[in-house]
């Protein structure tokens, strides 16, 4: 479909009749519309107004500006004729003075002769005067006046670069270039003086600061005006190839070797304290130390920052500065040979003074210092290194500590005194105490650092305990063996095997103690199954303890257990009472035991007394020839029986006796030996045998053997009584008693076959 703009006019007439068309019969749709016919009418006649009016004034604006447009072309071509014209003028008077200018080339050159000579006059003024402006540079320079030492030497290497440019240019001899050098001799020495007052401001630039800042301003001055002529001069060497001697000066870079050898020996000269005759020598370093980087950095952040250019970032690199050698010095100091508690406080200050608010955390440095950014002074390698190091070190200087304080505690074994008591009587030694606060220091000072490293060394602790533990059981057996050799020395020696037997309590309370303490930071289950088990050790210590102890009383009673089932023990009572009066006695003395140690002590007793009273029946001491002796010796096996079972039942705390029925073992083989019917020796065997199922056939025969009246169908019954327990043996739990006495084979009764 073809656009408006290409209709006819005509078209044109016909497209607005069809759209007046369509427009009448959108209004006159309904018969009441009809009579609003010339209401609809005057409304489009003001439309249709509205309309031409803004279309004659759109044509008439465009009329307008053509005009203008058409008016100002006319006054430009005007113009353009106009310039014309006078260009070509000019130009026919340019070329009537190429004359002029050829013959003024003699006034050019006397005017470029007279600038030289002028230039000349002025370096013959400096020249003639460089000595004193040396001398009064060198002067300003001494008393402080840096700025103005400066400037005077800014003219005079400005005059003899100059002088020295001229020469280039001119392409002199070297000779000549030597010459103005030499001359100017005195002018480079005065730099490298004026350089040195610099560097001396800048390295004192903490206390310039806080007591004359304006110096130190100056001084930067300085180097900011020679970074400035320094770019000047490589632009012109750029320009004509020549560069001034000694430049480019480079003072920004000498800024941060000078800043950075001060922050160096700020933080080495800290370094006050001897290792010689100061335990706490790095301790005290590494306080200075702290002291001394955070009372430079908050200079440095009030006072210095407001010395420096902006663009030197002067926080931020004093902050690196001091990092960088801090790092360095700590990586020195970690490198030395040190002691156990030397490597602890370095790491922890490394861990956690650094870090805190106290030194890089502190809030006068926030928020210019984050901590959490910055980087610790040693790496993690180095840390670990370090806590290696000192778990090695300590482990042996462990084993060292342990071994001293055994050798202490063996030596008072023999002391002349008892053994010292706690508040509920309990004999102990100060060995416990000494271990556990070796084990608790350690602890302590490796916690300052990490629980990780308290773990450490809490297990490291605990395997030396270990060996420790196994070389006070090699004692305590050499102890009770010297004893039994001379039993008048040491004349304490229950008391310090009771006070060894207690320790064990002490030990075990003090490493679940420690336990408790430091692995707080893992499961129960997971951090005491990492450490060595020493809770098995001391048992078996306090153990063998209370056998060296019974073996004493064992020892006292030998004799009256010797005189048991012999022919006078029939007629006295004597070997019983010894026997029952000397344990009393021991048991007087080991109520300084601890409570479950005595209990162990008293149970253990009764089984051994027990066993060598059986044994004394086996071992067929006597004959008994009537019927009368059997009945007076089972009478008073049951006495004696009963009078044991009351003394270990009154010994017994509770008063009560695991396995009561070993007691009454004597009395059963006094049934044995007083039978009168032996037709109900099967019985009685077989009752024997279901209450002790560990006799043997040849206690039973020993036993016999003691009747007298020993005969083949007694140990055809043992032997049918033996065949029927092994066919309805009861796996159930029953004392022990038989099992470990044994019967010689001369003492059994020689039955007839």
């Amino acid at each position: 479909m073809a656009s408006r703009t290409d209709l006819t006019i005509e078209e044109l007439e016909q497209l607005a009749l069809g759209t007046a068309v369509k427009r009448v019969s959108l209004m006159l749709q309904y018969p009441d519309q009809i009579d609003r016919v010339e209401q609809y009418r005057k409304r489009e006649a003001r439309t249709t107004s509205t309309l031409e009016m803004r279309l004659k004034s759109a044509l008439q604006s465009q009329l307008e500006g053509v005009c203008l447009g058409l008016s100002q072309l006319h006054e430009a071509l005007e113009h353009a004729r106009h310039i014309r014209s006078a260009l070509g003028g000019l130009w026919d008077e340019l070329q009537t003075c190429s004359a002029v200018a050829a013959r003024l080339g003699d006034v050019k050159s006397l005017a470029e002769e007279h600038a030289h000579l002028a230039s000349a006059m002025e370096h013959m003024k400096i020249i003639c005067s460089v000595r004193e402006l040396e001398r009064q540079a060198l002067a300003l320079a001494e008393d402080g006046h840096l700025l103005k030492a400066h400037q005077q030497l800014a003219e005079l290497e400005a005059s003899r670069d100059s002088l020295l440019q001229r020469q280039h240019g001119h392409g002199s001899s070297a000779a000549n270039i030597r010459l103005i050098r030499h001359y100017f001799a005195g002018t480079e020495a005065l730099a490298g003086e004026l350089n040195k007052q610099v560097w001396l401001v800048l390295q004192r630039a903490l206390g310039t600061a806080r007591h004359d800042p304006a110096l130190l301003v100056s001084a930067l001055r300085i180097v900011q005006r020679e970074e400035n002529l320094d770019k000047q001069a490589l632009v012109k060497q750029q320009q004509t190839g020549f560069l001034p001697p000694g430049r480019p000066k480079e003072l920004r870079k000498g800024v941060m070797e000078v800043l950075e050898n001060t922050v160096q020996t700020r933080v080495e000269g800290g370094l006050l304290e001897s290792r010689e005759g100061e335990p706490m020598w790095l301790m005290k370093h590494l306080e200075l130390l702290r002291k001394c980087i955070l009372e430079d950095l908050r200079v440095v952040k009030t006072l210095v920052v407001q010395c420096f250019p902006p663009h030197y970032k002067p926080f931020a690199t004093y902050l690196a500065l001091y990092q960088g050698a801090l790092a360095a010095h700590i990586q020195e100091l970690a490198s030395d040979e040190q002691q156990p508690n030397e490597m602890i406080s370095l790491l922890a200050w490394v861990l956690h003074v650094y870090p805190s608010k106290d030194m890089m955390g502190h809030p006068d440095l926030v928020p210019d210092v984050n901590v959490a950014e910055l980087e610790p002074p040693l790496f993690q390698e180095d840390m670990e290194n370090i806590q290696d190091k000192y778990l090695q070190t300590l482990q042996c200087n462990f084993s060292a500590w342990l071994t001293k304080a055994l050798e202490t505690d063996v030596r008072d074994w023999s002391q002349s005194q008892e053994p010292e008591a706690n508040h509920h009587g309990l004999f102990h030694t100060s060995l416990p105490g000494i271990v556990f606060q070796i084990m608790e220091q350690n602890l302590q000072v490796a916690f300052q650092v990490s629980s990780d490293l308290s773990e450490r060394v809490l297990h490291t602790a605990l395997q030396e305990v270990q060996g420790f533990l196994y070389r006070y059981r090699m004692a305590l057996g050499t102890f009770k063996q010297e004893h039994v050799k001379d039993r008048k020395f040491p004349p304490f020696y229950v008391q310090y095997m009771i006070a060894a037997i207690n320790n064990c309590t002490l030990f075990s309370e003090s490493v679940q103690t420690l336990k408790r303490r430091y692995l707080l930071s893992l499961p129960t289950d997971k951090s005491w199954s990492a450490i060595p088990k020493i809770e098995s050790d001391l048992s078996t210590i306090a153990a063998e303890g209370c056998t060296y102890l019974l073996d004493e009383v064992l020892l006292d009673i030998k004799p009256s257990l010797l005189e048991l089932l012999t022919r006078p023990w029939l007629t006295s009572s004597k070997a019983m009472d010894t026997i029952c009066i000397t344990i009393e006695d021991y048991f007087n003395d080991f109520s300084k035991l601890n409570k479950s140690f005595l209990k162990e002590l008293t149970q253990q007793a009764h089984r051994r007394i027990l066993h060598e009273y059986v044994h004394a029946i086996v071992q067929r001491r006597v004959t008994l020839r009537s019927q009368e002796e059997r009945q007076e010796a089972a009478d008073k096996m049951e006495c004696e029986g009963k009078q044991l079972k009351q003394l270990f039942q009154h010994l017994s705390e509770d008063g009560l006796l695991e396995e009561e029925s070993r007691s009454d073992v004597i009395p059963a083989l006094g049934e044995i030996i007083s039978l009168k019917d032996t037709s109900m020796l099967c019985l009685d065997i077989s009752s024997l045998i279901n209450r002790y199922p560990d006799i043997r056939e040849e206690h039973i025969c020993a036993v016999l053997s003691l009747r007298g009246d020993s005969s083949r169908e007694m140990r055809l019954v043992v032997s049918e009584c033996m065949m029927q327990r092994d066919r309805d043996q009861d796996a159930s739990d029953v004392p022990s008693i038989f099992t470990s006495i044994a019967v010689a084979s001369c003492l059994l009764p020689q039955l007839p076959k």
